[in-house]
């Protein structure tokens, strides 16, 4: 006999597999089948046979440290932003291209907390990119 049962999880998928909407469904999923093909069986659940569809993803939340964006400057206001000296802007939901410096499973909360520099060339905020369709991380 074979149940259907609903589990979550979540999916570490490299940034290099990042692509658009459809290709970055595709990888979450190819990523799942690899994570249950070593899964093999849970108490709860019995054998795990199969991937069968993707509910849902959520959006990753990256804390980028003040000590590694040290070129951008805290504006306050009724939307606070950081700015630097190229007048490059920093904003809440805002796409950032980032260097990941360090990754923690977060257990009460189920997810990944992770902290960012912006230090490095091409990092930074990114225009033009929040409708394109692109895998990206949103400042929080």
């Amino acid at each position: 006999m074979f149940l259907e049962i609903e589990m979550k999880s979540n999916v570490v998928v490299p940034p290099d597999q990042l692509y658009q909407n459809l290709l970055l469904h595709r990888s979450i999923i190819l990523k799942l089948l690899e994570d249950v093909a070593h899964i093999k069986a849970t108490q709860k659940h019995g054998y795990l046979v199969a991937v069968t569809s993707l509910k849902e993803r959520g959006e990753g939340k990256v804390f980028l440290s003040l000590k590694k964006m040290e070129d951008f400057k805290y504006v306050h206001g009724e939307n606070p932003i950081f700015v630097n000296d190229k007048n490059l802007k920093l904003e809440r939901h805002g796409v950032v291209r980032f260097r990941v410096l360090a990754l923690q499973w977060m257990e009460g909360q189920r997810e990944f907390m992770l902290l960012a520099s912006l230090e490095g060339d091409f990092l930074g905020p990114v225009s033009g990119m929040e409708n394109s369709g692109l895998a990206s991380s949103k400042c929080l």
